[in-house]
């Protein structure tokens, strides 16, 4: 059981055996590209994961009644929309 005193480096220490370097090479792999993609690109990426995670949160919201809840993940949702079509105006401009 992980007790909340200990730190991240306590921990991998002692469950150094459950990770694999591939694991660590291919995050710090995925975080360079993201790091080296250009700004359109990146708005894209967002706008997508905050249009599903909206999806999400609007289903869970009609799914459990929580009317507040629906309204949060269709805000969001239409917010990543915008932050795509931003990415797209960027795109068109950088050439």
């Amino acid at each position: 059981m992980i007790e909340a005193t200990h730190t991240p480096a306590v921990l991998f220490v002692r469950y150094a055996d459950r990770f694999s370097l591939n694991y660590l090479t291919t995050a710090a792999f995925v975080l360079r590209d993201f790091v080296l993609m250009k700004s359109s690109t990146k708005d894209k990426i967002k706008g997508g994961f905050k249009e599903a995670k909206g999806k999400v949160k609007e289903k869970a919201g009609s799914a459990t009644g929580n009317p507040n809840l629906r309204d949060r993940g269709t805000a969001e949702k239409a917010g990543g929309k915008v932050q795509q079509k931003i990415g797209d105006l960027k795109k068109v401009f950088e050439q």
